[in-house]
């Protein structure tokens, strides 16, 4: 898209792809790792020639979104310092024009760079006044995220939940599928820290008729599995095998699936975990040998963080299984 642009002299359209190129050069990858310091460097230089073209044409709003820009990319390097000046130049050139939606993302991004700080809260708020205002439903959503978010770190689980549900009936209106699953999948986790599993039973309800009408077979057995703690963590063991039970067989169903047999094993954990608890040791002991042979099957490191440590811990204390450990 440049280079055509460039061979046809459009410089206002040249100067809005330079801007937004230079976000996408220095993305982060998909584990998060930082980019390196020469794509940087070419992000920069992006920002530089757009900024000096809309500089030129004195296109006020175009020169903001450059310092914008440019202070995203110093907060993914962590200058903190640089990061804020150049977010406080855009937001001062977006309130001079009376820009809200602008005025508003300035402000969100002033949260975001606040990291887990408690005064990215305020920016935040003021964002989500902002997009408000502007009847900007979309970025009204992206903000209550980012507070909620923020909110659940500091450890203020009440007000992240609002956020959520908030985010959720925008997320509804707007009809994003996907951002309703994310939704409900923050709010099961806040629900279950609160310990609300009346709540957490209802939303593990809809993520898994959402699962099933995408045929998302991963979605659904997560959806079982989530069930199926819920219940156990109301002393329902029979309810909760069943959700397990009901898990793995969509699991076998799509034996193919690599993600599925991950999911395969830790529902054998939570199974062996929930006999163990229910005094069955001889139904544990089988799917304790179900575990270890898709360990041998996947590989311990393709299952770490999945199946927990606790079945092996209380095997050795007990001595109730003929296999080594």
């Amino acid at each position: 898209a440049e280079q055509i642009l460039s061979a046809a002299e459009d410089v206002h359209a040249l100067a809005k792809v330079q801007c937004e190129m230079a976000l996408v050069i220095a993305m982060p990858d998909i584990a998060g790792k930082v980019a390196s310091q020469e794509l940087f460097d070419e992000a920069y230089s992006k920002l530089m020639l757009s900024q000096k073209a809309r500089e030129r044409h004195g296109n006020k709003i175009g020169v903001a979104d450059c310092h914008l820009n440019r202070g995203i990319l110093l907060h993914r390097t962590g200058d903190q310092h640089k990061c804020f000046q150049e977010l406080r130049e855009a937001l001062d050139i977006y309130r001079e024009s009376q820009c809200k939606k602008k005025i508003a993302e300035a402000l969100e991004e002033m949260g975001r760079s606040c990291g887990t700080s408690a005064s990215g809260v305020t920016y935040l708020e003021q964002s989500l006044a902002a997009r408000r205002e502007a009847s900007d439903l979309v970025g009204e959503a992206s903000c209550l995220m980012s507070l909620g978010e923020l909110h659940s770190y500091l450890g203020n689980n009440r007000a992240s939940t609002k956020c959520w549900q908030d985010c959720l009936n925008l997320r509804r209106e707007l009809g994003d599928i996907a951002a309703v699953k994310q939704c409900l999948e923050r709010l099961c986790a806040l629900y279950t820290r609160l310990e609300d599993n009346a709540r957490v039973a209802d939303i593990v309800l809809q993520l898994r008729e959402i699962a099933q009408q995408n045929e998302d077979w991963n979605g659904e057995a997560q959806a079982l599995i989530l069930t199926g703690k819920c219940f156990w963590n109301l002393g329902n063991y029979s309810a909760a095998e069943t959700a397990f039970l009901d898990a793995q067989k969509i699991c076998s169903t799509h034996q193919k699936d690599e993600q599925l047999k991950i999911r395969e094993a830790e529902i054998y954990d939570k199974l062996a975990q929930l006999y163990l608890d229910d005094g069955r040791e001889n139904e544990a002991k089988k799917a304790y040998e179900k575990v270890q042979k898709l360990k041998k099957e996947l590989g311990r490191d393709m299952l770490r963080g999945v199946v927990s440590e606790t079945v092996d811990k209380r095997i050795k204390q007990r001595k109730i299984f003929g296999v080594k450990i």
